[in-house]
């Protein structure tokens, strides 16, 4: 029995990420080699035997990692298990921005790079109507629809008095890779956006990954509120372009460097201080997250370096080397501002906790609110 257990777990771990499981695949969300990578698991296995099936099915679910193209292929996933889904721990978004118009026309933008790329319309239908007329944008209610169908799933089986769980209960990690979201082109994201990203997935995460965001107000408007996914403590990194889809071909990119930083990590501080005071944190105070208070912050990970830093509070974080690496460093970060302390500076060595006390009203405020990001 251990030894077909082995078999099947070789068999059924693919290498790669899964795309868009128990859905058609989409040749225009892949790259070349992606295509060319043909079948990464042995799927027959499951047709066995029942015993196949059984820890075959088990096997599959937990060992690897998807990545979804369409919001679609994730709301499949309802149909599973939920014994199934709450054991994985992180997807993949790769969200290609769909655009629309009534005329056949060519529309090229400089992408976040500055690369020149045509952007793929599709044709809609001409309509005696203002409200559907000329140039349209899906993007950024892509990204919603993406998260929508992270909400809880129907099921008429679960009890009425129960709270419905999510789609991944267990979810810890979401990497979204944006595709074709050009800089100063697209208007500002919509409210459901923060409604979703800080109260209804309010705090749910551990880490998030944003790749391909404008490089604009409106790009940091979008991180701004989908920051509000992670808890407090979290890991939020950001990079330029994974991918760019120029005449119906989907490119990867050179690997590039990373922005890391830390999410209310200052809550810890003002915890203490306002203990010592006696009071409590404000709820007024959570910034654009609203969510249940007692919802604990991430826990702090083990065997990092010793600090440096003799009076200033840090937090220590595993970071991927770079955009698409599979390894990872130890990075310190400021639990005041959040940011990545790369160098030792003597001067710089203070406490600095008494920059979350606003100097105006005396209370407790993010020190990170007004930073760009």
């Amino acid at each position: 029995m251990e030894i077909q257990l082995q078999i099947l777990t070789l068999a059924l771990t693919s290498p790669y990420p899964i795309i868009d499981p128990l859905s058609k695949l989409k040749p225009e969300a892949t790259t070349q080699e992606e295509k060319e990578r043909g079948n990464q698991i042995a799927i027959g296995f499951l047709a066995a035997s029942k015993a196949h099936h059984v820890e075959g099915t088990r096997i599959l679910w937990k060992n690897n990692t998807f990545t979804f193209s369409s919001h679609h292929a994730l709301r499949n996933f309802g149909n599973l298990s939920l014994t199934f889904r709450d054991q994985i721990r992180h997807i993949n978004f790769r969200i290609i921005a769909k655009y629309y118009d009534d005329e056949r026309r060519i529309r090229s933008v400089n992408a976040n790079d500055g690369t020149r790329i045509k952007l793929k319309c599709a044709l809609r239908l001409q309509e005696n109507t203002l409200s559907r007329k000329g140039y349209k944008s899906y993007t950024w209610y892509q990204l919603i629809d993406f998260l929508e169908a992270l909400r809880p799933p129907y099921d008429p089986s679960h009890p009425k008095k129960q709270t419905r769980p999510r789609l991944l209960p267990g979810l810890k990690s979401l990497r979204i890779d944006l595709v074709n979201f050009p800089k100063d082109f697209l208007m500002f994201p919509d409210h459901d956006l923060h409604r979703l990203a800080a109260h209804d997935l309010g705090c749910t995460l551990e880490e998030l990954i944003v790749t391909g965001l404008p490089q604009d107000e409106r790009g940091r408007k979008a991180m701004m509120d989908l920051t509000g996914v992670v808890k407090d403590d979290g890991l939020v990194i950001k990079a330029h372009d994974t991918y760019i889809q120029s005449s119906g071909i989907l490119k990867l990119q050179p690997d590039c460097m990373l922005q890391a930083k830390v999410v209310r990590a200052w809550k810890h501080l003002a915890s203490e201080k306002l203990e010592q005071e006696g009071a409590a944190l404000p709820s007024s105070n959570h910034h654009h997250n609203h969510h249940d208070a007692t919802i604990p912050p991430v826990k702090a990970e083990s065997g990092h370096p010793d600090s440096l830093w003799r009076h200033r509070r840090t937090v220590w974080k595993r970071i991927p080397l770079t955009r698409d690496s599979d390894q990872r460093t130890w990075a310190e970060f400021s639990r005041t501002w959040g940011n990545m302390l790369e160098d030792y500076v003597e001067e710089q060595d203070k406490d600095d906790s008494d920059d979350i006390i606003c100097e105006e009203c005396g209370e407790v405020h993010d020190p990170f609110s007004d930073h760009d990001f």
